[in-house]
């Protein structure tokens, strides 16, 4: 019960900073903003044996340490070479990473939804970019803040970004790079929406992982590693295929609004476009685990269409989808606190939750 507690204050406290950046208008509203990072940012600053990844980062800094060579991406090296270089240890390296994921996650935010934005950035990416994998977590943040520049059509800028994100995560860097070229073309809504239905019913009847692994066939068997997930075997396992179902009812409904949103605010084409892709990923990752990694490249996409879609709404049904989307990722947000449990088989080991300060016996 603690970790329910103490996760939703963040949320709670985060949000509501958040809030009260918006509607403050003198120097106070940098004050709230100074918590609205803080809050969330100094918890995964100082977590202790928390997420998936955390004892291979821990084993890669002892690693650079005796200066053994790593493949491994040159700008995440070179950031633990130099927290050992002034005497540091590697909670700085998570602490880091962790400070630039949130900065360029909150710079990636519409201003004008900004207290919505930080409440779907926690429900739905903090503990996946900043606890998890946390290399792709960064790269994505970096590359989430760079879409804009799609939009502007400043190939420069965008290479920029693509090249500082691919020293943390190159696959991510080099994915995202070549969205830049497809990313604003324009999809019409019906095939969105009949292209969702399409992969809803092929991964509910099972059919991806079967077509896959005949085709991977002709390649070596080690590839046949990648398809080795199972349907169902997903957080949401015991719900079958409820939580598909509405995530895919929920992008056929932004789908299905496409030029409404976009007639309003042109930059979301390109997002929605990228929600697309998203939305393939999540569907395919229930069959095949390895597409969970190409989900959260595009997650910054489906989290700001839906700041668009909300934004587009009169006043008072901007209140109502506002409850409605609230109420539902909150829950979703419980749900993945409680799969977190150190105690589960494949858990994402965030509950409960550990520091260097009050739990440093464990580590």
């Amino acid at each position: 019960m603690s970790s329910y507690i103490f996760y939703t204050s963040i949320l709670i406290f985060s949000t509501l900073s958040a809030y009260l950046y918006e509607k403050s208008l003198d120097y106070k509203r940098y004050i709230f903003y100074f918590f609205a990072f803080f809050i969330p940012f100094i918890f995964i600053a100082i977590r202790l044996n928390m997420g998936t990844d955390y004892s291979s980062y821990v084993d890669i800094f002892n690693e650079i340490s005796n200066g053994k060579d790593l493949r491994i991406e040159y700008g995440y090296t070179l950031l633990n070479k130099l927290v050992q270089i002034v005497g540091l240890n590697v909670q700085w390296v998570f602490a880091i990473m962790g400070f630039f994921t949130i900065y360029y996650s909150y710079r990636s935010l519409p201003k004008d939804a900004f207290t919505i934005g930080v409440f779907l950035f926690i429900t739905i990416y903090y503990f996946q970019g900043s606890y998890n994998q946390i290399r792709q977590g960064l790269a994505v943040a970096i590359m989430s803040y760079a879409f804009k520049y799609i939009y502007e059509k400043n190939i420069l800028k965008y290479i920029l970004y693509s090249v500082v994100s691919s020293l943390f995560h190159f696959p991510t860097a080099m994915i995202l790079f070549f969205i830049y070229f497809i990313g604003n073309i324009r999809l019409n809504r019906f095939v969105m929406i009949a292209i969702v239905v399409v992969v809803f019913v092929a991964v509910e009847q099972h059919l991806i992982a079967d077509y896959l692994k005949l085709f991977m066939s002709i390649f070596p068997s080690d590839y046949i590693d990648y398809l080795d997930g199972k349907f169902g075997s997903s957080n949401y396992s015991r719900y079958g295929m409820l939580m598909p179902f509405l995530q895919s009812l929920l992008s056929i409904i932004v789908f299905y609004n496409k030029d409404r949103v976009t007639a309003i605010y042109p930059q979301a084409n390109i997002l929605i476009n990228l929600y697309l892709l998203y939305e393939l990923f999540y569907l395919l990752h229930f069959e095949i685990t390895i597409f969970n990694r190409l989900q959260y490249m595009f997650v910054f996409a489906f989290i700001i269409s839906l700041l668009y879609f909300i934004l587009s709404f009169n006043s008072r049904r901007r209140v109502i989808v506002l409850y409605i989307l609230s109420l539902s990722y909150f829950l979703i947000f419980l749900r993945f606190i409680h799969n977190g449990s150190t105690t589960k088989v494949d858990s994402t080991h965030i509950n409960p939750y550990k520091n260097i300060i009050f739990d440093k016996g464990d580590q």
